[in-house]
């Protein structure tokens, strides 16, 4: 096996030489050459899709600390509106650059609102209604409220 000594050759005690490594049978023909997940994706300016992918999923929590903030407006426990504005507000930067650079928003920013929207609707729906009233308690485990 050509390079195969050499890339096992960190047990000596030797740092094995790239190609050495990258040639050898230990690696699959799939990963030896870096290709793009999606074409487009590689033709397309702006963010890739990972790490739009992490700015919207830190945007999901960051609600339960803003309702901390003592001097922002909140809406909560009359409606949780405002935690669903905020989670907009904070990605608006993200969606308005997209949408200035690529002229479109992206398919992990559609799929994001796909997930985002029937939530936040079902939970403004459900929120002071008496079936919640009656089974969040239970779902918490306390006796009431």
């Amino acid at each position: 096996m050509p390079g195969a000594e050499d890339a096992l050759s960190w047990r000596r005690g030797k740092s094995p030489p790239l190609d050495s490594f990258i040639h050898s049978t230990t690696v699959p023909e799939s990963y030896r050459t870096a290709r793009p997940a999606d074409s487009q994706e590689a033709a397309r300016p702006g963010l890739p899709r990972s790490k739009r992918l992490m700015i919207l999923a830190t945007a999901l929590p960051l609600p339960a600390a803003i309702d901390r903030i003592a001097w922002l407006p909140k809406s909560i426990p009359l409606s949780p509106v405002a935690p669903d504005l905020y989670i907009i507000l904070q990605i608006l930067p993200l969606l308005a650059s997209d949408l200035v650079r690529q002229k479109t928003m992206p398919r992990a920013c559609m799929c994001w609102f796909a997930g985002l929207l029937p939530t936040s609707v079902i939970i403004n729906l459900l929120w002071s209604s008496p079936w919640w009233l009656a089974a969040a308690p239970k779902l918490m485990g306390v006796e009431s409220w």
